[in-house]
Formats: structure tokens, C-alpha cells, sequence
């Protein structure tokens, strides 16, 4: 059996909040159900002694366990009923916040992805480099995958490198989606992590933890955004070439 470390629930997680974004088997919420959803299903993160400071990078590495990869959810997870999941509103220097659902089948899009949106994420300052694969720096990417809830909303992308979308995170996504199309339900977050007020995540948090008690499935990482070979200014995403 898995080891879990459960927490009390946090009544008031990244500030007050005014509205979310919120799809539960097609059910219907007003503001205040949506408020109260993402209150009874909050989550906190582990300690940041936890998570590499941003003086630390480049880490040059694809992501580093956290916590001894055991994910760090709210204890009323373990109940919930309905699939879901939960955007978190911008916050006021537009960055997109903490992601996270109970998913299974059932949110998955059945659509294709179509066009990328064109919108750009704060931190958005793209630039070209031999060195990179396909030649752009940056990507917009999902907190949850498109594969595993067919959303497109601004607040569901950060700005990503090239290295850390497509080697960082798309690993761990497809991990969990091979895990919900074996019909599976995962509890599922990701979280930026800032540094003050800059614009890029240095990284993310990503958890993992199948619902299912007797499952085995579970991590608990940290991804840094970063690209090798390039240096990245944080505080507003410009780059140079080391």
C-alpha cells in the first residue's frame, strides 16, 4: 500500500479567490459553488526547503524527486465522487497558478487539439537558437495536458522552454494519461513555481497519486524551465545564448 501524507484542508489558498475555473461531469456551478469546490479540494505544497532555489539553476537536470515522491494532497481527495478539475485564476501580474483535478476517461477531449492559441503567457519573450530543437525557446505550455482535459484557457499555460515542455513535462502527462485511459482516476496537480515577483517560472511541481487506495501510483517532482545552452532571465523571460 502506498504511503500518503495527508494535511488539513487550507480554507484560503492563494488569497482571496474571486473565481475559478471549474468542469465536474458537466455539472452546472455558480461563483460561490466554484469557490467552495476549490476550497474543500485545496492543496498545499511541500515545504520549499523541498524545492531547489532559483539561484540553484541551471540544474541541468530533468526533474528532481520531491518529498521521497510522495505527493502531498488534501485528505478529502480520497473521497471525492465526481471527476474534475480546477484552474486557478491569474494572478495580479497575470501568471497562471496552480492546476490540479480528479481525473478519469470521462474528461478526456474527444476532439483534436487544432490550432495552438495565440495568446502569450507572461514571461513571453520568444527567441530563435540553432541549438534549440525546432529553433524556438519557448513553448506554451499546459499545466493539464490537452490530452487529459481538452483546455485551451489562458490560465491552463505558462511559458515553457522547448526542453522543458517536451522533456521535462510531456513524460510525466503522458504517464498519467496512459494511467487514466487504463481507467484509472488520478488526483493530479501541477503548480508554478516563481521566484518574488518574476514573470517565468523557474519550474513546476508535479503530483500524481491514483485514487485508489491498493494503486500504487504516485510521484511527487520538480521540473526546472530551463534549456541548455541558453541563459534565461526570469524576472521577464528574455534569454541569451551562454
Amino acid at each position: 500500500m502506498k504511503k500518503i501524507l495527508n494535511i488539513l484542508t487550507i480554507s484560503m489558498i492563494l488569497g482571496l479567490m474571486q473565481s475559478v475555473t471549474v468542469q465536474a461531469n458537466e455539472a452546472g456551478y455558480s461563483i460561490s459553488d466554484q469557490e467552495k469546490l476549490y476550497r474543500q479540494y485545496a492543496l498545499e505544497t511541500d515545504p520549499r526547503h523541498e524545492i531547489p532555489e532559483k539561484s540553484q539553476l541551471p540544474l541541468e537536470v530533468q526533474s528532481i524527486t520531491i518529498n521521497d515522491n510522495t505527493p502531498v494532497f488534501d485528505a478529502s481527495l480520497l473521497e471525492a465522487a465526481d471527476p474534475f478539475y480546477v484552474l486557478s485564476p491569474l494572478d495580479q501580474f497575470g501568471r497562471a497558478q496552480m492546476a490540479l483535478g480528479l481525473l478519469d476517461e470521462s474528461l478526456m477531449p474527444a476532439e483534436s487539439r487544432g490550432n495552438n492559441p495565440k495568446f502569450k503567457p507572461s514571461g513571453w519573450k520568444q527567441a530563435k537558437y540553432d541549438i534549440v530543437p525546432g529553433g524556438w525557446l519557448y513553448n506554451r505550455s499546459h499545466l493539464l495536458g490537452w490530452q487529459l482535459i481538452g483546455n485551451n484557457n489562458i490560465e491552463n499555460f505558462i511559458t515553457g522552454t522547448r526542453y522543458f515542455n517536451v522533456t521535462g513535462m510531456l513524460e510525466y502527462e503522458n504517464f498519467v494519461a496512459s494511467q487514466v485511459e487504463s481507467g484509472k482516476r488520478i488526483v493530479y496537480s501541477v503548480e508554478p513555481i516563481y521566484h518574488d515577483n518574476d514573470l517565468l517560472p523557474y519550474g513546476v511541481q508535479m503530483m500524481g497519486w491514483a485514487q485508489d487506495p491498493n494503486d500504487s501510483f504516485q510521484f511527487n517532482i520538480f521540473v526546472p524551465n530551463e534549456q541548455p545552452g541558453v541563459g534565461i532571465d526570469y524576472t521577464n523571460g528574455s534569454s541569451s545564448l551562454h
